[in-house]
């Protein structure tokens, strides 16, 4: 089955750069377009030795699917 899908942001797919706004499909499972984002700010811990603890990363996706007659942003693997 696919998931009808609607792009956010500029995004290449198959190939060629599309437009917001750019409808295609998603075989379940299978992610589209998104781009790594920082989650935090890093910190320094100070009490071991100054040493920096780098943020995590995490996917941020760049299109919405249809579902039950609504546009939703996914939430992609390995993403609270």
């Amino acid at each position: 089955m696919t998931q009808r899908c609607r792009l956010l942001a500029r995004a290449q797919i198959s190939g060629e750069v599309r437009d917001p706004g750019f409808e295609f499909e998603l075989a379940d499972g299978e992610v589209g377009p998104s781009r790594t984002i920082v989650a935090a700010h890093e910190t320094i811990d100070v009490l071991n030795d100054s040493k920096r603890i780098h943020p995590p990363l995490v996917d941020e996706p760049l299109y919405q699917v249809f579902i039950n007659g609504e546009w939703v942003v996914p939430v992609l693997p390995g993403r609270g």
